[in-house]
């Protein structure tokens, strides 16, 4: 008999095998090697702030090995080396040499699987961007549409955020200018368009589809096969299940909103106004009537018209 309790929290359980009959060998030695693959029935009302770490919960000069989620409940662990604090430009950030490697003891809820609308926002400072540096990875698997992936690196096409796409990745052909500066890093995903913003600019804007799988942990300083290290500095990371759009792109979106209504104010004005002076002169002796006004009075066609309406 087993038995389980819960308290405040509602009751989760996640990672759970259950077999009603005796495994085999081969079945065994499957189990060993395959990550449990979640039902997103246990998580499913887990909605809100997932990732959120930040310097700040230090002191200068701290070395780190643990760091606290004030998100889901759970904290990042250093796999290698740990991080030192360090006070850049006016702000604590986590320093990443290249040899950190931080893996968190929670998974993503399945609120984020397939095509869910996600937020992130991360400030990072870079002073060698390289051609892919791997700030945070969010997720386990490495498909293609699959991946989550924020990177801070100078390639074109993927450099700001990853999906293991084409199309669909997202990078900033200017981002070598930003080299040792802070970059304040927002992106907004509603299920359909991706917004990537960096220090406000909006940088990218596409109609994408992405495909989630359930990830087991989220890595820090590399991605989850370990590779593209991170060398720079980290203020604050967070990844939200909803979508919170920039102000500056909500005003922009009321302008463009007051731009059309005018414009088609304006052309429906002056339509009505050419059709009112062709209706004045139209240049032959014979004048428009309504459609409605039409009569159909000869034998052949008078008859069949008032059997179809009746």
């Amino acid at each position: 008999m087993i038995s389980l309790q819960s308290r405040a929290e509602p009751l989760i359980i996640t990672n759970l095998r259950y077999y009603n009959w005796k495994q085999a060998p081969a079945e065994q030695e499957y189990d060993t090697t395959t990550d449990i693959v979640r039902l997103p029935a246990a998580d499913q009302r887990k909605r809100g702030l997932v990732v959120s770490i930040t310097a700040d919960d230090f002191a200068a000069g701290d070395t780190v090995h643990y760091l606290s989620n004030h998100g889901i409940e759970g904290y990042f662990e250093a796999h290698k080396a740990p991080s030192i604090i360090k006070e850049v430009e006016g702000k604590k950030s986590f320093s990443f040499d290249g040899h950190q490697v931080f893996q968190s003891n929670f998974s993503l809820p399945a609120t984020l699987l397939d095509n869910a609308p996600y937020t992130l926002e991360a400030w990072i400072l870079n002073d060698s961007i390289a051609e892919n540096e791997c700030v945070a990875d969010f997720t386990t698997s490495h498909d293609e549409l699959e991946k989550i992936m924020l990177v801070n690196g100078t390639e074109p096409r993927c450099g700001v955020i990853n999906h293991y796409g084409w199309y669909e990745d997202a990078g900033y052909k200017d981002m070598k200018e930003l080299t040792g500066k802070w970059q304040h890093i927002y992106i907004c995903f509603d299920g359909r368009i991706e917004q990537v913003y960096i220090n406000g600019k909006l940088i990218s804007e596409k109609d994408i589809q992405l495909l989630i799988k359930p990830s087991q942990y989220v890595t820090l300083g590399r991605n989850a096969e370990h590779n593209w290290p991170f060398t720079g500095y980290l203020h604050s990371l967070k990844l939200w299940t909803n979508i919170f759009q920039s102000r500056n792109n909500t005003i922009k979106r009321i302008i463009t909103m007051r731009k059309v209504l005018v414009t088609t104010l304006l052309v429906a004005a002056t339509v009505g106004s050419q059709a009112q002076v062709k209706k004045q002169s139209h240049g032959y002796p014979i004048d428009p009537v309504p459609f409605t006004s039409v009569k159909v009075t000869d034998s052949f066609w008078g008859q069949r018209l008032n059997a179809s309406r009746e």
